[in-house]
């Protein structure tokens, strides 16, 4: 298993027409946004205009999930239009290629993906047992301001609030147990799972 942790410090950071976008993990680690080159990039964004268009990216999917405040999505796609308000911890799932409009302010978490991969993104809990497979990548953000990640090899890896850990090349059973030094229960983390088809 290949572990990568990543500081608060370590992220690139860049400015979108919405606010400012933290890119949190590109995959490959050779590829660039820009380029349009990755299989998936995982970032945080805060959205600080009351009303702003999604980027564009065509052959890409997206989901996003509400880290503070609360907006309403607009999406628009072969002529049909869909909207979801989204509330914190809540979320939504949509092509690159749809017309997007976002309506509020919001800190968000999300991932953009190939339809070679699926992805979820779901929240850990304090004292969480997690199996992992062996035919998929996990990435996990620490919400809580210190967050303790066991592995049964009975290594630990800490994580203060807004650090990440990447694992990748699993082999064999493993299970993670979470958790946190300064609370007892409730969401300590967000955890993206990238599986290739």
């Amino acid at each position: 298993m290949e572990k990568m942790i990543k500081r608060k410090s370590d992220y690139k950071k860049s400015i979108w027409t919405g606010g400012t976008t933290t890119e949190l993990l590109i995959w490959p680690e050779t590829a660039l946004y820009e380029a349009r080159d990755f299989a998936y990039r995982i970032s945080t964004a805060t959205v600080s205009l009351p009303k702003s268009t999604f980027t564009s990216l065509p052959s890409y999917e997206r989901k996003l999930l509400i880290l503070d405040g609360e907006i309403e999505l607009q999406h628009e796609a072969d002529g049909k239009m869909r909207q979801e308000r989204l509330a914190k911890f809540s979320q939504d799932s949509f092509g690159g290629s749809e017309i997007t409009t976002s309506y509020g302010q919001c800190i968000d978490f999300n991932i953009i993906y190939t339809p070679a991969y699926t992805a979820t993104l779901s929240l850990v809990d304090s004292e969480g047992k997690y199996q992992l497979s062996q035919t998929a990548d996990y990435f996990y953000y620490a919400l809580a301001e210190e967050i303790l990640v066991h592995f049964p090899s009975e290594e630990t890896v800490k994580l203060q609030k807004g650090d990440s850990l990447f694992l990748s090349g699993i082999s064999g059973a493993a299970k993670l147990f979470f958790t946190s030094t300064y609370s007892s229960s409730g969401n300590i983390a967000v955890e993206a799972k990238m599986t290739q088809l």
